[in-house]
């Protein structure tokens, strides 16, 4: 999954945690109705990245960069939650609770903060009646200066 592509937004890592609850969510609901355990491991880094197409016969549009490779690697370590590194959390602390969650080591013997998305904001968190609950609605307004349609249920408090 990637975010902000092809036209970029400052509320693409708001965007893609909220997608990632989403994914966890159906998950979940898919485990119930098969009766039978299945797991789910995603990973956010918010960085640069380039896109085209590629292939001669089949076409495909794909990304890649470091960051792409990053976010596999925050991937690889996630058993059945959302992980960020640093560069989301900066980005998506003010909208979701988040737990510091250890340090991850690159290929390149590079170390960086990772954390657990939790859910929403203590302070955002209210309004269960209504789809998006309206402390969550203000700040994104306030932030994106557009307004957020869709919201994932597994995060209503």
């Amino acid at each position: 999954m990637c975010g902000g592509i092809p036209t970029k937004n400052s509320s693409h890592p708001v965007d893609a945690v909220l997608a990632a609850f989403s994914i966890v969510e159906a998950v979940a609901q898919y485990e119930v109705r098969a009766q039978s355990p299945w797991a789910i491991r995603i990973g956010i880094h918010t960085g640069p990245v380039a896109a085209g197409v590629v292939g001669i016969h089949k076409f495909a549009f794909d990304i890649w960069s470091d960051s792409v490779n990053f976010a596999a690697r925050l991937q690889s370590t996630s058993p059945n939650r959302v992980n960020i590194s640093t560069n989301t959390y900066s980005r998506v602390k003010d909208f979701f609770e988040c737990e510091h969650r250890s340090q991850i080591e690159t290929k390149e013997k590079k170390t960086f903060d990772m954390y657990f998305v939790n859910g929403l904001h203590p302070d955002l968190r209210g309004g269960a009646n209504a789809e998006i609950p309206p402390g969550f609605a203000r700040r994104y307004e306030l932030y994106f200066s557009r307004p957020r349609g869709g919201f994932p249920a597994c995060i209503h408090p």
